[in-house]
């Protein structure tokens, strides 16, 4: 998706109003961070639905399903992908706060409607910094890279974690699937 049709999809976000991610100081708060790899199909059982966890992608789905319950304020879900096929993959759920970029499809925030949604940016090409400062000067840009994963730990260390446990975040195949389960 070109850089122009991601800063349309950020312009809309910030009509939107959503509160802001605002940075706060490192603490000694543990996160489990879930990503949505294959390994998840083997690993889920060992996360704790009572610590805080970030979820993305198909993932927050995945636990879900499995009957993991979601606490109020400890169960957060990240996502940066502007295409629209992502709003398939978003699972609604009232204890769930919803950390989205600003450069994701319209269609998943409307298909968040009703949900805690926190907004912030994340760096999605050469021109955003530049288009930040313009349009949205006193607002964070997370540099995560070019997966939601590693978007996923800056956003952690914006929030003032910094111990990590990471599940599901593979980049291999497990029978020929790259994805714990349905990805689009």
């Amino acid at each position: 998706m070109s850089e122009e049709q991601r800063e349309k999809h950020m312009a809309w976000a910030i009509r939107q109003g959503y509160p802001r991610l605002k940075g706060r100081l490192m603490t000694h708060d543990s996160l489990q961070i879930v990503a949505y790899g294959p390994s998840l199909q083997d690993s889920w059982k060992e996360i704790n639905p009572d610590e805080p966890l970030i979820t993305m992608s198909g993932s927050l789905k995945f636990l879900l399903e499995k009957g993991l319950k979601p606490r109020f304020n400890k169960w957060f879900h990240c996502d940066v992908d502007p295409r629209p096929h992502k709003a398939k993959l978003m699972a609604k759920h009232e204890d769930v706060v919803y950390i989205m970029a600003s450069c994701a499809n319209p269609l998943t925030f409307t298909a968040l409607e009703g949900m805690k949604i926190v907004l912030f940016h994340a760096m999605s090409g050469p021109h955003t910094k530049t288009w930040i400062e313009e349009n949205d000067s006193t607002q964070l840009m997370t540099c995560g890279g070019s997966t939601v994963g590693l978007t996923s730990i800056h956003v952690a260390g914006i929030m003032g974690f910094y111990h990590f446990e990471i599940f599901g975040m593979d980049g291999g195949f497990k029978d020929d699937k790259r994805h714990a389960g349905f990805h689009g």
